[in-house]
């Protein structure tokens, strides 16, 4: 296949480490694990960002340790090969010049990685798929795991039940797996924890047997775990072009600081008397809700140089990475509801 290879089983990779498993790939791969009810199938993405290997070692550690013969046919997508293969491995969130790979699945492809997504999911349409989960982490280094949604039904929120206490409604049009693969059937997003920590290689093993019993894909139980939704979604990014800096105090050589301490909000409830940083004009920021663009005096206010948000609200994916604040972007969302 000339944009992704496939396996119908995972002999390449097994009793691997995550580094000799990742040098036998060439491009986007997927794997097959066949199962009693061929009927039915669930898939589990990792590596959309190469900077994010624990999706990648909770397949690995699935295969060298637990595998079995499980009730439903399984699929591992490994995503950006390319970028994790860069050195230092898994530290390349993109290839260079390379585009999100968690932001080229669209109707209409036209750029070379839009192309391999958009193969890729014709590949995936012909699959009697019924749940998608894809693993992801964070640059962040405080921050807490949390599950994202693009779409609230019964189904989808039922897979992203009793798995993290923090589950998230990003309803933007911004071109993510799950939104693709979630108009059809419950796919989420869980973001395991922070880049490279054991900690997160562990909950995205633990979040796999969850997915797994959940789809009835392995049996077993699974502890009951109070959940909250976060709704009401709104994307901020800082202008490519604006410089930044993060300090403790303005820096008068920057049009935008942000608090050096901006990482410890996130997935906090923000009060309208708190404040993210200082600028002299809101317009160094790009914001978006599912309806489109809309002016950032909508969210924000400048109080003496400080931006402050105008409604209590709750942020997340905040970071002190310029890359990321900028191509990625945070998160508020202004609605909380216990689910």
């Amino acid at each position: 296949m000339k944009h992704f290879d496939y396996y119908s089983n995972t002999e390449l990779i097994d009793n691997c480490s995550d580094i000799d498993a990742l040098l036998k790939l060439k491009k986007p791969t997927i794997f097959k694990i066949k199962g009693k009810d061929n009927s039915k199938a669930v898939l589990i993405s990792v590596l959309l960002h190469g900077s994010e290997p624990c999706g990648f070692r909770a397949i690995l550690r699935e295969i060298n340790e637990h595998k079995q013969e499980y009730n439903l046919d399984v699929y591992f997508l490994v995503g950006n090969v390319n970028a994790a293969k860069i050195k230092p491995y898994f530290t390349n969130r993109l290839y260079p010049e390379g585009e999100n790979f968690n932001r080229i699945w669209i109707e209409e492809p036209k750029t070379e990685d839009e192309k391999i997504a958009h193969s890729i999911y014709e590949f995936l349409e012909n699959l009697p798929l019924i749940a998608v989960l894809d693993l992801h982490s964070f640059t962040a280094k405080n921050n807490a795991p949390h599950c994202i949604l693009s779409y609230d039904d019964e189904q989808t929120l039922g897979l992203a039940r009793n798995m993290v206490q923090n589950i998230l409604l990003m309803d933007l049009s911004a071109g993510a797996l799950i939104q693709k693969t979630g108009k059809e059937i419950p796919s989420i997003v869980l973001e395991c924890g922070t880049n490279q920590t054991k900690e997160a290689d562990n909950l995205a093993f633990e979040s796999l047997q969850k997915f797994f019993i959940k789809t009835n894909t392995k049996e077993g139980t699974i502890t009951n775990l109070p959940s909250k939704l976060l709704s009401e979604c709104f994307n901020i990014k800082i202008k490519k072009e604006s410089s930044i800096t993060w300090s403790d105090k303005k820096d008068e050589t920057k049009e935008i600081t942000l608090r050096k301490d901006i990482e410890q909000l996130n997935l906090m409830e923000i009060q309208p008397t708190d404040f993210l940083g200082w600028t002299n004009n809101l317009d160094h920021l790009i914001l978006k809700n599912k309806n489109g663009t809309i002016a950032p005096k909508k969210l924000f206010e400048l109080e003496e140089g400080k931006i402050t948000l105008r409604d209590k609200a709750i942020l997340n994916l905040l970071s002190t990475s310029e890359f990321i604040i900028k191509e990625s972007g945070f998160y508020l969302f202004k609605k909380i509801t216990t689910i």
